[in-house]
């Protein structure tokens, strides 16, 4: 197997930040430090007062290969390992896990499965959906090809996602 392929959003630059920053504070440390899209969209996720937050102990699962997700996961901090039939991949800060599945009601196709100590924000599922449902038809595509990129063209896209 080669070496494993790595999808992580580099969070130092949050180091500085504290999660009870105001508002304004926020928006001014965005613009100094340029932050990307996907930055301050994990900024947001990992702020969020919303989503609960889980910890998984290095070799916990975290989703199961064949079951259909309940919840999502979104990695703030930790290493989650991937592996198919010829790769191997590691998710960091920023990867989502089980969400296209989970809106889908399909199963997810491999078992994630913490490196190190993994902390998450929690999706769920069924609260995506309803949130889904009441977002502007732009949105809703960028939904439909996002779910269709990872689970492929032939997926079939639930009608609350149309």
């Amino acid at each position: 197997m080669s070496e494993p392929v790595e999808f992580k959003i580099d969070k130092s630059a949050f180091d500085d930040l504290s999660l009870t920053a105001l508002r304004g504070a926020s928006v001014a440390f965005f613009d100094e430090n340029k932050l990307s899209g996907q930055e301050r969209l994990f900024y947001r996720l990992w702020a969020s007062k919303t989503l609960k937050t889980v910890v998984f102990v290095p070799d916990q699962v975290i989703q199961k290969k064949d079951s259909v997700p309940d919840d999502a996961y979104v990695v703030v901090s930790g290493e989650v390992q991937v592996i198919d039939e010829s790769q191997e991949y590691r998710f960091g800060p920023g990867a989502v896990i089980g969400l296209a599945e989970g809106l889908c009601d399909l199963p997810v196709r491999h078992e994630y499965k913490a490196v190190s100590a993994v902390t998450c924000k929690i999706i769920p599922i069924e609260t995506a959906g309803r949130e889904i449902v009441r977002i502007n038809s732009g949105l809703k595509g960028i939904c439909r090809f996002t779910v269709e990129r990872i689970l492929g063209k032939r997926t079939v896209v639930p009608d609350f996602m149309k």
